[in-house]
C-alpha cells in the first residue's frame, strides 16, 4: 500500500507541473497570452485530477473482492459480469439422458511441449470430458449443489458456445473442451458505474481546463477528449495495475493463495506452464545437433592469438 502512495503522489505532482507548463505554452501559442490564474489554476486542477486517480486506486486496492473480476480501468479487459467462484469448480457432475450421472475433476494436462492448460476429466476412467447427452451439470458450492441445466439449440443463438445455467440465473458456458467451471452473471449496476466513472474522468478534464485554466470551452472540450483517450489507455491502465497487485497481496501471499490448480504441473521435474522448457537429458534436440566439422581446439591458435592480444592491448 505504501508504494502505491508514493507512485499516486509522484504521479499528482508530475500532474500539477505538466499542467502549468503546458497551459503556458499551448494557451501563449493559441490566444494572445497565458491566463493570469494559470499559476494556481494548474495546481489545483492537477489536485483535484489527483484525488480522482487516487480514490480510483484506492477503491481497486480495498474493494477487489474477486481476482477473476475484470476491472474498471481497463477499458477492453471490462466485462460486466461476476463470477461465484475465485477458482473453476474442482468436481462437476455430469447429468446425462436417462438420469445417469458421471463424476468430473478437474486437471492439467499438456497439450503442447512445454505448455499445459486444466480441463475436466473422468473420475473413473481418466477420459476426457464426454458431451454425449449431457443434460446437466451440478456443481459443489458452498451453500450446497447447484444444477446448471442445458440451453436447448432452440433457445440458443446460431453458432453459439453450450450454455448451462441454474435456476438463480448463473450461467457457466462449454467452449468446445468441456465446461469453463466458473458461474458468472450479468450485473446492470456494474455496466453502469463503469460508464460513470469513465463519464466523470472525462467531465473532470473538461472542468478543469475550461473553469479553472480557462481555456475557450470548444477548445477544453477538444483538449479534454485528447486527453481522456491518453490517459484511459496508457495511464490509467498503469495505476490501476499497480491498485490491483495492492489487493491482490492483501489478501494473502502469493504461495497461500495459490492453489493446486495455479501451481505449474511437474513432469519430469520440470514445471509446465508459459516458456520453453526442453526435457533435461534425452531429448529430441541431442538427436538433431549436427556434427561439429572438427573437435574444438585445446588452447589458443597461437598464429592469431599474438596479433588479437597486440590489439586488444594497444
Amino acid at each position: 500500500m505504501f508504494s502505491l502512495l508514493v507512485i499516486l503522489i509522484i504521479f499528482g505532482l508530475t500532474l500539477g507541473v505538466t499542467l502549468f507548463v503546458g497551459g503556458l505554452f499551448v494557451q501563449g501559442y493559441i490566444y494572445t497570452e497565458p491566463s493570469p490564474y494559470l499559476p494556481w489554476a494548474a495546481p489545483v486542477a492537477g489536485a483535484v485530477l489527483f484525488f480522482f486517480y487516487a480514490m480510483w486506486c484506492l477503491v481497486v486496492a480495498l474493494g477487489m473482492t474477486n481476482p477473476n473480476e475484470t476491472p474498471y480501468h481497463v477499458i477492453w479487459q471490462f466485462s460486466p459480469n461476476v463470477s461465484r467462484l475465485r477458482d473453476p469448480a474442482k468436481e462437476l457432475t455430469a447429468v446425462r439422458k436417462g438420469g445417469k450421472t458421471d463424476q468430473y475433476v478437474l486437471k492439467k494436462s499438456v497439450y503442447l511441449s512445454g505448455m499445459a492448460k486444466a480441463a475436466y476429466r473422468s473420475k473413473v476412467t481418466d477420459l476426457p470430458w464426454n458431451d454425449t447427452g449431457v443434460e446437466a451439470v451440478v456443481v459443489k458450492l458452498d451453500d450446497g449443489e447447484v444444477r446448471f441445466d442445458l440451453v436447448s439449440e432452440k433457445r440458443r443463438e446460431q453458432g453459439a458456445n453450450r450454455t448451462f445455467v441454474s435456476s438463480d440465473g448463473w450461467v457457466m458456458e462449454d467452449f468446445g473442451d468441456g465446461p469453463t467451471g466458473l458461474p458468472v452473471k450479468f450485473r446492470l449496476f456494474r455496466l453502469a458505474f463503469f460508464f460513470f466513472l469513465h463519464a466523470l474522468h472525462f467531465a473532470l478534464w473538461f472542468a478543469c481546463l475550461w473553469l479553472l485554466m480557462r481555456f475557450q470551452w470548444s477548445h477544453a472540450l477538444a483538449g479534454a477528449f485528447v486527453i481522456w483517450i491518453a490517459f484511459t489507455l496508457i495511464a490509467l491502465p498503469m495505476l490501476g495495475d499497480y491498485a490491483t497487485d495492492v489487493a491482490r497481496a492483501r489478501r494473502a501471499p502469493a504461495a497461500a493463495a495459490m492453489t493446486e490448480f495455479d501451481r505449474p504441473l511437474i513432469v519430469d521435474s520440470q514445471p509446465i506452464h508459459g516458456g520453453s522448457y526442453p526435457p533435461a537429458l534425452k531429448g529430441l534436440q541431442r538427436q538433431m545437433r549436427q556434427t561439429p566439422l572438427q573437435p574444438p581446439l585445446t588452447g589458443p591458435c597461437l598464429c592469431t592469438a599474438r596479433m588479437k592480444y597486440s590489439l586488444q592491448l594497444g
